[in-house]
Order: C-alpha cells, then sequence, then structure tokens
C-alpha cells in the first residue's frame, strides 16, 4: 500500500495530468473567455461594450453581459495571446476547485488532524470533477464560475478571515449579479455586519465602474440589466433554472412570470427552512441552488456547486443521493436529448424528465431537507474560531 505521503503525490501528479489533458484540448478555444477579452479591448479602445462582441474563432458574436467593471478586470487576459490566457483560466479553476473542496472538507472536520488525507481526497474529487459537465462545460467556455465560487466559499467558511466577512461576496456580485443571493446566507446566521459589509463592499466595486465607465453604467443598470433574455434564449436546454424549465414547456408572457415568481417564491421558502436546520458548509450549498433555480437563466456551467454538494452529501454518508448526483452531473442534461433551435418545446415527457435534471434534483433536494424531520445535528450558526490546542509537556 501507498503510504498517505506517496498517495498524495501520485494524485497531484494525476491532477496536473488531467490540468494539462483539458489545456491541450481546450486551451485556445474557450469562446466565453473570448468575449470578456474581446469586451476588455473594446474598452480599452472606447467602443461599444454593450454591441455584439466577434469571436473569430467561431464566426459568430456573443454579447458582454457582465456590469461593466468586470471590463478593466479582464484587461490583463486580454494582453495575453489567446492560447496563454485559456491555460491559465483552466489552471487557476482547477487550483481553485481544490481549494474549495479542502476548506469545504476542513468546514465539515473531515479526517481531523490530517491534512494530507483531506488534500488528498479534494484533489482526487476535483480531478473526478473535470468529467462533471459543470466543469467540462466551464473549462470549454472559458467561464470564471469557480473563481467566483471560490470566493463565496472562503467568505463565508473561513472561521475567522484576514478580512471583513461579505466583502468577497460583494466583490463577487459587483462582477457578476448572482453571487448577490449569499447574503441570505449571512442574514440567517444572523451576522447582519457582515451582509452589511456586502452590500457595501458591492457599491464600492460598482462605483468603479461607473468612474470608468459612466456611459456603460448608466446603460447596463438602467437598461441591460433587466433583459433577462438578452444572455440567451431560456427555452435552451442548457438554461438550468425555473424560468427555463417554465420555458421549456412553452409557456410565455405573464403566465410564465407569474409561475415563475410563485415558483420561486416557493424555492426561496424552502430554502430558508432548509438552511436554518443545516450545518454551514450544507446551508451555503442549499442557498446556491436556490440562487441557481430562481435566476432567470443559469446555464449548466454556473452549477459547479455540485463540487461541494457531493462533498456534503458524503459527509453525511448519504451515498445514495450522492452517488444520483454524480451520476447526473456525469451526463448532464444536454446529452440525452435534443436541444437548440427551440427544439426542447417538442420534448416528449421523458425528454423533460432528462433535460430538467438540474432543477428537478435541486428542487427535491431542498424540499427533503426542509420538510426533513430527522433531526439536525448542527444547525446553522456563525463560524468559530479554531480553539489553539493545549501543547504537550
Amino acid at each position: 500500500m501507498l503510504s498517505s505521503r506517496a498517495a498524495l503525490a501520485t494524485m497531484l501528479v494525476i491532477n496536473a495530468v488531467a490540468v494539462g489533458i483539458a489545456v491541450a484540448l481546450l486551451g485556445a478555444r474557450e469562446f466565453d473567455l473570448e468575449v470578456y477579452r474581446v469586451g476588455a479591448r473594446t474598452w480599452l479602445d472606447g467602443g461599444d461594450l454593450y454591441g455584439p462582441m466577434l469571436v473569430d474563432f467561431v464566426g459568430a458574436s456573443f454579447p458582454f453581459t457582465y456590469p461593466p467593471v468586470s471590463a478593466p478586470l479582464f484587461v490583463p487576459l486580454a494582453l495575453l495571446p489567446r492560447a496563454v490566457a485559456g491555460t491559465l483560466v483552466i489552471v487557476v479553476s482547477a487550483v481553485l476547485a481544490v481549494a474549495v473542496a479542502y476548506r469545504v472538507l476542513l468546514s465539515l472536520d473531515a479526517f481531523p488532524g490530517d491534512r494530507r488525507k483531506r488534500l488528498l481526497v479534494a484533489s482526487a474529487l476535483c480531478t473526478a470533477a473535470l468529467e462533471f459537465e459543470p466543469f467540462r462545460a466551464t473549462l470549454m467556455a472559458g467561464q470564471v464560475n469557480v473563481v467566483l465560487m471560490a470566493l463565496v466559499v472562503f467568505d463565508c467558511l473561513v472561521p475567522a478571515p484576514r478580512w471583513p466577512r461579505g466583502l468577497l461576496i460583494g466583490i463577487a456580485a459587483a462582477i457578476k449579479l448572482t453571487p448577490a443571493v449569499f447574503v441570505l446566507y449571512l442574514l440567517l446566521r444572523r451576522d447582519f455586519r457582515a451582509a452589511l459589509t456586502a452590500g457595501l463592499s458591492f457599491l464600492a466595486v460598482t462605483a468603479v465602474g461607473v468612474a470608468v465607465a459612466p456611459g456603460e453604467s448608466a446603460r447596463y443598470w438602467l437598461d441591460l440589466m433587466w433583459r433577462t433574455d438578452r444572455p440567451g434564449s431560456p427555452v435552451y436546454a442548457g438554461n438550468q433554472s425555473l424560468r427555463g424549465l417554465l420555458a421549456r414547456f412553452g409557456l410565455t408572457g405573464s403566465t410564465q412570470t407569474l409561475l415563475w415568481a410563485l415558483a420561486s417564491l416557493l424555492v426561496l421558502v424552502l430554502a430558508v427552512l432548509a438552511m436554518r436546520r443545516l450545518a454551514p458548509p450544507a446551508a451555503l450549498v442549499a442557498n446556491a441552488a436556490a440562487g441557481l433555480l430562481i435566476s432567470p437563466i443559469s446555464w449548466t456551467h454556473h452549477w459547479v456547486w455540485v463540487l461541494p454538494a457531493i462533498l456534503v452529501l458524503a459527509a453525511g454518508r448519504r451515498w445514495y443521493c450522492a452517488g444520483l448526483l454524480t451520476a447526473a452531473v456525469l451526463l448532464g442534461p444536454l446529452l440525452p436529448v435534443p436541444n437548440t433551435g427551440l427544439v426542447e418545446l417538442d420534448w416528449t415527457w421523458w425528454q423533460h424528465l432528462l433535460g430538467n435534471s438540474y432543477v428537478e434534483l435541486a428542487v427535491l433536494g431542498l424540499a427533503v431537507t426542509a420538510l426533513s424531520r430527522r433531526p439536525s445535528p448542527a444547525p446553522l450558526a456563525p463560524p468559530q474560531p479554531r480553539q489553539p490546542q493545549p501543547s504537550g509537556g
């Protein structure tokens, strides 16, 4: 048998090889990353940030959908060669995925006192996670979802951060609005100072965007932000949200909006009930699930939160649930069903079942947790700093 040190070294090598393969296959083909890079260059040149962004190797144009302050943040990637920028995004995402898994395991008190084994498990899971559909989609697109998840996880789960708690959530929300949903986590643990910090940091970063791009900021916040179909058609199967599910059933207009609002309210209630009875890592996953469900557009690559979800389920010895979720994200909702070109409107019942899998599993998980009579061993509470251990002798 390998020693734990040898096993860890072997797994890190395997992880590096897997990342290397991903770089070789995808390092210069991430179309979303190219939109960010073109957007940053457009901002530098004083062009129209919210006009069509041509991705030359795809031969199509895509919209820049992030707040204006994100454009300057992508300038370093825009100044690098495409292949170097793509490689950097993949490597950073892989490293941060391991860091997220390690932090979640630490918060779950898994393998107490054995950091090497904890790192081994985190590295092994993240190597496997490269085959999870949300991670495949993230790497293929050159998305920043893992970076945003890491900001939220470290802000919420580090017991005594060196920064004001809430700061990282506010920054993440200013870059891409959806992380703002994690203020709910801070409010439910009665950390009102952290919630206020998140709001203030969001406003501060957004103010920087207004200062460097006043015209684009006015256009985005007063108009474009409210166009929920601007990132793409909600009917597309890649949109795994409540609104996407309703759209694929052919519902439109006020009927869709009303049902979406009612379903979102129900999900929010279930999430609050579930989070109140869960320990911090599980509560954070429940918060993420609710946010992804309620958001008008939640592309499959947004669902990278399956990584901490699987860890939470495994730590609670819910092996069947962990296995079911793993199988679902290995397959993904797109592979087994026809999609794109509005063909989703003609799905059969079993295609709806498979093609809405992320939505269905998330709603089911929230409902079962919220309505379960099983006692909660460690309800949501503010994380406490670890107490120093007395030295021997």
